[in-house]
């Protein structure tokens, strides 16, 4: 019984886990590059240039570049997800990222 109320327990925290970050989840590749302009970090993976929609009002401006600076020393794979309507095919500059996921 135990076991079971474990099981479900932790498959119910799976779901709602995933539905906490709705949004559009970019497939995950290196980060080949990095540009930082004046108030703007952009990524590149594979041919996509990605905003980080860094201005100095961002949310956790710094840890997020402090990831993605050491994903790309590291190489690792990094996957990033954005609000509804990204499309992740197209480069886009202007959105910050609601979730970085270094794999």
């Amino acid at each position: 019984m135990k076991n079971k109320f474990v099981s479900l327990l932790i498959i119910s925290f799976v779901l709602f886990s995933q539905n906490l970050y709705a949004g559009v989840t970019c497939d995950a590749e290196k980060i080949t590059q990095i540009l930082i302009y004046d108030s703007k970090i952009v990524v590149r993976q594979g041919n996509i240039y990605r905003g980080l929609g860094f201005s100095s009002s961002a949310k956790n401006q710094d840890r997020k570049l402090s990831v993605i600076m050491a994903a790309k020393a590291t190489g690792d794979l990094v996957q990033l997800t954005y609000p509804e309507g990204y499309n992740c095919s197209e480069d886009n500059y202007g959105e910050d990222p609601e979730l970085v996921v270094v794999k």
